[in-house]
């Protein structure tokens, strides 16, 4: 990770907080795959989540069954692989950038948010035009809610 990159990691991390991690990630009584998800998560850390986990759809697929909890928890290791790596993990982050979770943030969690991605839209990190669109509508996203709440 570049020192510049470094740094904009460290201010999130400051702003962000530390998410206490949930007693679980999934409804595990609903159904044998929600069991096996919230089992697997709950063997996640986002300090040591790593690209490699995300290549393939079988190796990653549990991810996508948290809850609000889990992201919030999950989301500093997401902005960290975006960091490292723009290029090839900013669609990661940006993937979970859902209105329905980014609601769920707090101001402060939001505006931290916001200023990492302004800072990928600054330095142009993102690679392609569907990605450009995704990195738009997360930063209107993060503001207009943050604007919404009175920020």
């Amino acid at each position: 990770m570049s020192p510049e990159n470094e740094i904009v990691l460290e201010e999130f991390l400051r702003e962000y907080g530390s998410p206490t991690r949930p007693k679980q990630f999934t409804n595990p009584h609903h159904c044998d795959e929600c069991s096996q998800a919230n089992d697997l998560l709950m063997a996640q850390d986002p300090e040591f989540l790593d690209a490699d986990d995300f290549e393939h759809p079988s190796s990653s697929w549990f991810f996508d069954m948290m809850d609000d909890d889990g992201l919030r928890y999950f989301l500093p290791g997401f902005i960290r692989l975006a960091l490292k790596n723009p290029n090839d993990n900013l669609s990661l982050l940006l993937f979970y950038l859902r209105p329905k979770f980014t609601s769920t943030l707090t101001n402060s969690e939001r505006e931290s948010v916001f200023r990492v991605l302004d800072f990928f839209r600054v330095c142009g990190c993102a690679t392609d035009n569907l990605e450009r669109a995704d990195l738009r509508r997360a930063l209107e996203l993060t503001r207009a809610q943050s604007e919404r709440n009175g920020d």
